[in-house]
């Protein structure tokens, strides 16, 4: 058993809110009847910890008795609690509804724990808008705030003591929760045959209206009550806004009444809130696809080095290419896109000019572990014959699945290079074939003349949109991977280059300028011999992971319905993400060979933030 009062102390003579969390030495909740008694014989209040192991009670304490609490458990068995010590002074900070408004209520019983200051502020706010505020001081040891019911909306509310120096003194997070705001009862028949065409239909909510605001998913799998005090639905998830640490069975607080859900969840607030203040920011947001960072150091003395351009690439056929500098701490980052699956990359800088310099990635994977207290591993035994059947289930299904095609994930990433369509485009299996690249430059390769002096060869690009010749080489890419050296190109065996492109203009990628492009690319994109500068960092990286497809089978026609490939899916069907306005308020999909019950869910989020979360059951017989 642990204590955990309201406000963070309990002082004598001030009522206090205490709450109880009882679990067994696996970490799963206990439920037991519980009496609070005064000096081991008196009894003060009566307890019943709710079904989650939560509860709590209300009482006066007095520093002349010592206080503990005896459970009596399913077993009959008896054990006894001591509360801990009591405060004499403190801060506490409590929350009550009352008349269809919230009541906060200060005590504090030491002045210096607000500061040098007299004054303080309340301040409520709620999915970081402020709600609130008022300026307030301490008579006689309390001060007060109120706010209706109506001013907030479901979730967690924070409620923080400021000073006059701005300093957050307490913290105190209570959760309103009203009502439900599913979607509507779906339509039509919940039983269905084998290989049967279902349709789910929505509510007015969704199907008219503003649908087209919602962004919903979609899912249809096999069901068993065992696992609905796992599954916490998008709904209450955001509800909670990550004011809790992860919780095992945090679904089975919402399984009630809105006022006991209210009442069970600020228990758990009090017990297990977390603080609202921001951590650290350690790691960049990635939204449009993974960042690759790392640092830039000088190779003989390890030490960083700050502004040095630094280039990414990601030979292949349809090769990737990033350039970066790195800042004053010498770091940089790469925003890839597209990177899926482990693959080689290059990261190098311009070895003809800094050479003394190279490039160390980071590691891209986290080195720190979520501090998760688990709960043994607890399963009914009436279980066993469901979870055989779906496991038999799963085999036929991954027997067939191998033999079926699978979808190319090529074909779902942008082909296009980084810099779109070239200017020109030269396919050399179209001319006829020289032996050496020099020849192929002067004869084919139109606005890129090659010029050679004493320091070797050189390549000026002409620009055409302002009609005048660079005077240093353009970006050379092979396969992706730059080339800083034209006597590397041109030392290149033709017959290996499949084509070229060009860039005949100023083009930049990034902070990088570039006075203009000169792209190869080789039959095979792996570079065909080439060999990469000494100083270049070449290593396996692991990108995202790609997207599943899964195959959900139609039977629209008797024909199609008289298969005999077994179709034993448990998931009918998944749908990440809909689009309404593509989607009128319906979806169909066709039941399997595998009897027993299905939870459909449809859950969703629009443009004004509000969350819709909906289960509807159907059986297949």
């Amino acid at each position: 058993m642990r204590f955990f009062p309201e406000g963070g102390a309990y002082v004598h003579g001030e009522e206090a809110n205490m709450v109880i969390e009882v679990q067994s030495a696996d970490k799963q909740p206990v439920y037991a009847h519980g009496t609070l008694l005064a000096d081991d014989s008196v009894v003060v209040a009566q307890i019943d910890p709710l079904n989650t192991g939560l509860g709590n009670f209300k009482f006066v304490p007095d520093s002349l008795h010592r206080y503990s609490v005896a459970l009596s458990f399913a077993d009959s068995t008896r054990k006894t609690y001591s509360l801990p010590a009591l405060a004499s002074s403190g801060l506490l900070l409590r929350v009550t509804s009352h008349d269809k408004a919230y009541v906060c209520n200060l005590f504090c019983n030491d002045p210096g724990i607000l500061g040098s200051g007299s004054s303080f502020r309340f301040v409520l706010t709620q999915k970081g808008n402020l709600l609130a505020t008022k300026s307030s001081s301490l008579f006689g040891h309390r001060a007060s705030f109120e706010i209706e019911s109506t001013n907030l909306n479901d979730g967690v509310v924070t409620l923080a003591i400021i000073n006059e120096n701005g300093d957050l003194i307490h913290e105190r997070k209570f959760f309103h929760y009203s009502e439900n705001n599913n979607l509507a009862n779906a339509a039509g028949t919940s039983t269905y045959g084998h290989r049967e065409k279902a349709e789910v239909r929505l509510g007015d909510e969704v199907a008219t209206g503003d649908s087209a605001q919602y962004d919903l998913s979609f899912a249809v799998s096999a069901y068993h009550p065992f696992f609905d005090k796992f599954e916490l639905s998008m709904r209450n998830y955001v509800l909670l806004d990550n004011a809790l640490p992860p919780i095992m069975g945090l679904s089975s607080y919402f399984e009630d009444t809105p006022r006991s859900i209210s009442v069970s969840i600020n228990n758990l607030l009090i017990a297990h809130a977390l603080s609202s203040s921001k951590p650290e920011e350690r790691f960049i947001p990635e939204y449009r696809g993974p960042l690759i960072t790392g640092q830039v150091v000088n190779r003989q003395t390890n030490k960083p080095a700050p502004g040095i351009m630094a280039y990414l690439s990601v030979p292949g056929k349809l090769p990737q290419f990033y350039a970066a500098r790195s800042k004053w701490d010498s770091s940089l980052a790469f925003e890839v896109q597209d990177f899926y699956g482990n693959k080689e990359i290059v990261v190098q800088t311009n070895y003809t000019q800094d050479s003394l310099y190279t490039v160390q990635l980071d590691d891209p994977f986290h080195d720190e572990y979520l501090e998760l207290e688990i709960p043994a591993f607890d399963i009914d035994e009436q279980m066993k014959n469901w979870i055989l059947a779906r496991s038999e289930n799963m085999q036929i299904t991954n027997a067939y699945t191998k033999y079926r095609e699978k979808p190319d994930m090529l074909s779902r990433i942008d082909s296009a290079s980084f810099y779109h369509e070239p200017d020109a485009r030269y396919f050399l299996d179209d001319f006829t074939r020289f032996i050496v690249m020099e020849e192929v430059m002067r004869e084919y390769i139109s606005g890129v003349n090659v010029r050679k002096n004493r320091n070797g060869f050189h390549f000026m690009v002409l620009d055409i949109d302002r009609n005048l010749i660079y005077d240093e080489n353009p970006l050379m890419l092979l396969d992706g991977v730059p080339v800083f050296d034209a006597d590397e190109i041109i030392a290149l065996d033709p017959l290996k280059v499949r084509k070229i492109e060009t860039i005949k203009r100023t083009f930049h990628k990034g902070l990088l300028e570039c006075k203009g492009v000169v792209n190869y690319s080789t039959y095979e994109g792996n570079l065909d011999g080439y060999k990469i500068h000494d100083t270049a960092l070449v290593s396996e990286y692991e990108g995202i992971q790609p997207r599943l497809q899964y195959h959900f089978p139609a039977y629209p026609s008797s024909y199609d319905k008289r298969s005999k490939t077994p179709d034993f899916r448990n998931t009918l069907c998944w749908a990440p993400q809909l689009n309404p306005d593509t989607w009128p308020g319906a979806q169909d999909f066709y039941t399997s060979d595998a009897p027993g019950l299905y939870q459909v869910v449809v859950e969703g989020i629009d443009q004004k933030g509000k969350v819709v979360s909906y289960k509807y059951r159907l059986e297949v017989k």
